[in-house]
């Protein structure tokens, strides 16, 4: 049995990792040039809708512009194959959403679809190497069009409109790419992982990966929060990372990222501004995400947390205040729902399996 000496070593030094991983701000890589691939896949089909006057398009639009999160630093083929592929299954993502939202049972659809993806997601980073696991656009991408109005013959103008923006997304990603070769910016190749379906690591993740979301995303439903899929979304931020410690500090990052973040958001919807000014803090918000992202999570959630209430104002105007109540809430319940998890995963499953696995490498 540890003494108390020891012990109270051991939690020490796990704060002290937690407050590392919190306070860390890694080097500038370059990120600008990601950071204009993504800024200008998602803002320019938000600006072609909304001249067109058709903001009822912008959740498929957005959702599969994300294909140009993936592929930013590879280099050749690789940056298209990982693309293509991600642009398939944020598409699938999106028409899941629609369903969901067109059953009559919807929340409970929408709840079980969202832990479908997630699932998903992880699956094809195991098999493929897609870094950043696809989970969080995934469960984002259901569940927010799964909340807004949807019928049956929503899902061929769904398909259409994300598959458009993802594909305007990949040819973005080649053409920043040219102008990578042609800046000598290092690019490398795609690390295809061999996946381990039946290993115990891939157990204890898909037991995570697919019950962060169901857990929170019900949870918040019965509390009836508004936007209770933000919970579900909230619930696989922690998720990535190679310890214990980096997934509480991913979750101490997200929570003060998204209090900091609402009252920028509360600022900038208070006077109702017009599209257009909206349509150019995306862009520049966007930017600024991917260019932080890889650097301090916190510092990208500051920035996430606003855009995400812009796309939720003009997709479904409501009162900032509800709206930013509704972030705070979510966020909580997601956050301490997945920290629950990574703990049950890691001292029930490994247990259960009898299986002492050596620390995962990172993931992001």
């Amino acid at each position: 049995m540890p003494s108390r000496p020891s012990r109270y070593g051991e939690w020490r030094q796990a704060a002290r990792e937690v407050w590392s991983e919190v306070i860390r701000i890694g080097p500038y890589a370059q990120n600008h040039w990601g950071a204009l691939q993504v800024a200008i896949s998602v803002s320019v089909p938000i600006v072609v809708l909304l001249a067109l006057d058709r903001a009822d398009l912008l959740p498929y639009a957005v959702f599969g512009s994300l294909s140009s999160v993936y592929g930013k630093r590879l280099a050749g083929r690789d940056r298209l194959r990982v693309q293509l592929g991600t642009s398939a299954i944020l598409v699938l993502a999106v028409c899941l959403g629609v369903s969901a939202g067109a059953v009559p049972q919807q929340p409970l659809f929408a709840v079980l679809a969202m832990a479908f993806v997630s699932l998903l997601g992880l699956a094809c980073a195991e098999r493929f190497g897609w870094l950043p696991v696809p989970s969080l656009f995934l469960v984002f991408a259901t569940g927010t069009v799964s909340s807004l109005p949807q019928s049956w013959s929503s899902l061929p103008v769904a398909f259409l409109a994300s598959t458009i923006a993802a594909l305007f997304g990949v040819v973005v990603g080649q053409a920043v790419l040219v102008a990578q070769r042609v800046s000598q910016v290092a690019l490398i190749p795609v690390t295809t992982r061999g996946a381990r379906f039946r290993s115990v690591e891939f157990l204890e993740k898909s037991f995570i990966y697919a019950g962060a979301p169901l857990l929170a995303g019900g949870l918040a439903l019965t509390l009836e929060l508004g936007h209770a899929y933000w919970a579900a979304v909230s619930a696989t931020v922690p998720l990535v990372g190679a310890s214990l410690t980096q997934h509480f500090g991913r979750a101490i990052l997200r929570v003060a990222g998204t209090l900091v973040g609402v009252l920028i958001g509360y600022v900038l919807l208070m006077f109702s501004p017009p599209l257009w000014v909206l349509a150019a803090a995306v862009a520049v918000l966007q930017f600024l995400t991917e260019m932080f992202v890889e650097r301090n999570y916190g510092i990208a959630v500051v920035c996430i947390t606003p855009l995400a209430l812009i796309l939720s104002y003009i997709s479904h105007p409501t009162a900032p205040d509800g709206l930013v109540l509704d972030r705070v809430l979510s966020t909580l319940v997601g956050i301490a729902v997945a920290v629950l998890l990574l703990v049950a995963a890691r001292v029930f499953i490994r247990r259960f399996a009898g299986d002492d696995l050596s620390e995962r490498a990172g993931e992001d």
